[in-house]
């Protein structure tokens, strides 16, 4: 049994626990030191780069850490994995640019594809002859129906009265919409092709869904995280190069020393003195030739002389192995992610400009915010007037399928009269056959005259019922 430190809350401490088992391949020292150094060989990816941020100790957990001057037996792991993380210089920082380099690629390639869709959407709908077409119908049925208003004989109007058209219901049956009766008066001129929009615009309904303050908005988060890495970037490379100046200080010391030895007059000098020194007793030893002294110097000197006429880029490819690998990959992704940046800006200003064409296209105020509520409009009409497209199929269908039913039912009828008339044993004299209807029954010519006019009746009712009566605009 062992006293437990109780450094931090014991939920806490086993909530962090638990997220700790996702980096089973790790010791909590290993963990903490790839944290410093912004995982330079990409082993903690995907979710895992998300569950870091759960792992950090708070300011008060690092306070306590660090007042702890008992045993690590004590700790529990999330106290030890804190007491890791002690000597890493803005741990937080760090960790912000991690999930930046795990996921900027991906979110600026999602806000790419939307801004294009957006953008193009918007030209498409300004660019749509077929919309226009449909547009001036609805201008005109709405100017017949507003007949005698102050709102008849209008030039426009507004981009949700298309909604509208689905609302205003009449004829004999009550259920025919404006709507259907453009789908029909379309129909009549054999031109329904004319109402397939979405071959137009096939995108708009995805484009509807799209806000454009929330896109530009997750762009401009994009850079300032950009410039969090880039600031990191800065202070990383200044940590790393006072360590450097720290211990070069020592190894001036030894330069200064050996300064004499790559000059060759100090050293023929040297060698001269050594020559004629004495030496006794047995340990006597051979004298350094003054000339091969010489040629040492001049060969160490000429070095010297080569590492200081080093190319720039040789210099700088010699300086940047001297930062971590984690600092060069940071440095990597930013080269990349600046140029990403700078392009997803222009196709959000194309984006902008299209939003804001389309909004002026339609009449509406708002410039681009406008443009978001004329697309989900335009979507929904476009769902409503394939809907009417659709019943209007259904209604011809059926209306053959009972035509058919009649015609059939009429021969039927016509053939048995004919083998009554030619039967022997129902011959007589003086007798009239009557005519028989469609439904069997006897009609005279007046009711077949009515069932011939039937159908402009329809029509007229259409006209009487759903245009005359309502008001549309």
């Amino acid at each position: 049994f062992r006293l437990i430190a109780k450094l931090i809350d014991l939920t806490r401490a086993n909530n962090v626990a638990i997220s700790l088992k996702a980096f089973k391949d790790f010791t909590h020292e290993e963990l903490a030191r790839t944290l410093g150094d912004l995982d330079p060989a990409r082993k903690i990816k995907g979710e895992r780069v998300q569950f870091i941020a759960n792992l950090l100790p708070t300011a008060i957990e690092v306070q306590a850490v660090k007042s702890y001057k008992g045993e690590d037996s004590r700790l529990v792991p999330a106290e030890i994995f804190f007491r890791h993380l002690e000597s890493i210089k803005r741990i937080e920082e760090k960790v912000l640019v991690m999930q930046t380099m795990e996921t900027f690629h991906s979110d600026a390639e999602q806000a790419r594809v939307n801004f294009l869709i957006l953008g193009k959407t918007c030209r498409q709908i300004i660019e749509s002859e077929k919309l226009l077409q449909v547009l001036e119908t609805v201008l005109t049925i709405g100017n017949i129906m507003n007949e005698g208003t102050r709102t008849g004989g209008a030039e426009g109007f507004k981009f949700d009265s298309l909604l509208k058209l689905t609302q205003t219901k009449g004829g004999v049956d009550g259920k025919t919409t404006v709507l259907d009766y453009i789908v029909i008066t379309f129909d009549a001129k054999n031109e329904l092709a004319t109402l397939e929009l979405l071959s137009e615009f096939p995108e708009c309904i995805t484009a509807s869904r799209m806000l454009i303050s929330e896109m530009t908005g997750d762009l401009k988060s994009m850079g300032m995280n950009l410039n969090k890495c880039k600031t990191e970037l800065t202070k990383m490379k200044n940590d790393q190069s006072e360590k450097r100046v720290t211990r070069s200080m020592t190894s001036k010391f030894q330069e200064s020393a050996n300064e004499s030895k790559n000059d060759p007059r100090s050293a023929l000098m040297a060698a001269i003195s050594g020559k004629k020194s004495l030496i006794t007793g047995d340990d006597q030893k051979e004298s350094t030739d003054p000339r091969s002294a010489m040629l040492n110097a001049i060969k160490n000197r000429n070095a010297e002389n080569k590492e200081k006429n080093q190319s720039p880029l040789e210099s700088k490819k010699s300086a940047d192995t001297l930062f971590t690998p984690g600092v060069q990959r940071l440095e990597e992704f930013m080269k990349g992610a600046n140029s990403t940046l700078s392009n997803l800006e222009k196709h959000r200003d194309d984006t902008l400009q299209a939003c804001k064409d389309l909004a002026c296209f339609c009449g509406e105020e708002g410039e681009e915010r406008a443009a978001v509520s004329v697309l989900g409009v335009l979507a929904e009409f476009v769902l409503n007037l394939e809907a009417a497209v659709k019943k209007n199929e259904i209604k011809k269908e059926n209306e053959q399928r009972k035509a058919a039913a009649e015609r059939k039912k009429r021969e039927g009828n016509a053939m048995r009269n004919k083998k009554q008339e030619d039967s022997p044993t129902l011959k007589t004299r003086g007798v009239v056959p009557k005519r028989v209807g469609g439904n069997g029954k006897n009609t005279d010519s007046k009711s077949v005259k009515e069932g011939q006019s039937g159908e402009k009746e329809d029509v007229r009712d259409i006209l009487n019922g759903v245009l005359l009566k309502r008001s549309l605009f």
